[in-house]
C-alpha cells in the first residue's frame, strides 16, 4: 500500500477508535458532542496546510489533498500547529482542560493524537523531525 494511502485511512481509523474508546472513559457527553470533538479535533490540526493555497495553485481540491499526503515539501515549511512547542502546550492544556470542559479535552485530545501521528509518520517516512522545530 502506498504511504499516502495508509496516511489518508489512519486519519480515518485513528478518530474512529478514539470515539468508540471515548464511550468507556467519558459518559457526560452525548453521542453529538462525542462525534464533534472526536472529529474536528483530528480535522483542524491540518487547517494549516491551508497556507499552501495562497503560494501554490492548484488545478484542482484533490491535486491539493494529494500535494499535503505525498509530498514532503509541505512538511520543510512552517506549519502553525505542525511543531514541537505546539504540541507540548497541548499534552500540558489536555490534562488541565479535562477538569473543567470535557469536550474540549476530548477535542484536544484528538488534536494531539493526530499530531503525534503525524510526528511519528515523518520520523519514520522521511527520516528526521528537524521540521517540526518553531522556527529555522
Amino acid at each position: 500500500m502506498e504511504d499516502w494511502k495508509l496516511h489518508a485511512i489512519l486519519h480515518i481509523v485513528i478518530p474512529i477508535i478514539i470515539f468508540v474508546l471515548s464511550f468507556l472513559y467519558i459518559q457526560e457527553l452525548s453521542l453529538l458532542e462525542r462525534f464533534l470533538a472526536v472529529f474536528l479535533g483530528a480535522l483542524i490540526p491540518d487547517i494549516d496546510h491551508l497556507i499552501y493555497l495562497k503560494y501554490i495553485k492548484f488545478r484542482s481540491f484533490r491535486e491539493f489533498l494529494l500535494f499535503n499526503i505525498k509530498s514532503d515539501r509541505y512538511r520543510r515549511g512552517f506549519l502553525l500547529f505542525h511543531n514541537i512547542p505546539f504540541m507540548t502546550i497541548l499534552s500540558i492544556s489536555i490534562p488541565i482542560v479535562m477538569f473543567f470542559d470535557l469536550f474540549s479535552a476530548l477535542f484536544l485530545l484528538s488534536f494531539f493524537i493526530h499530531l503525534i501521528y503525524d510526528f511519528f509518520e515523518d520520523r519514520i517516512l522521511i527520516r528526521t523531525t528537524s521540521h517540526w522545530k518553531f522556527g529555522k
